[in-house]
């Protein structure tokens, strides 16, 4: 995977693997998020929003799994 920089007060920059559709957000605590099954326009959608934060928080946060398997409402972290 190849890491974007992301203009962004909540992330810092992602990784996109299209093949295996594995997208990892990094934050700007340096907290990592991988998440399975993100479709590429999801992505294009993150890279181009006017707010990535935003977009990350509406479009994939609780809508994509994570690889672990867990989901945010297993998790206390707000990210």
């Amino acid at each position: 995977m190849h890491r974007i920089a992301v203009s962004s007060r909540l992330i810092a920059e992602i990784a996109y693997d299209p093949d295996l559709k594995y997208l990892d957000v990094t934050f700007q605590d340096g907290v990592v998020r991988q998440l399975a099954d993100v479709p590429t326009e999801t992505v294009s959608g993150l890279l181009t929003a006017t707010s990535p934060g935003n977009y990350y928080m509406t479009y994939i946060r609780k809508v994509f799994p994570r690889r672990d398997g867990t989901t945010v409402s297993q998790n206390a972290r707000t990210a």
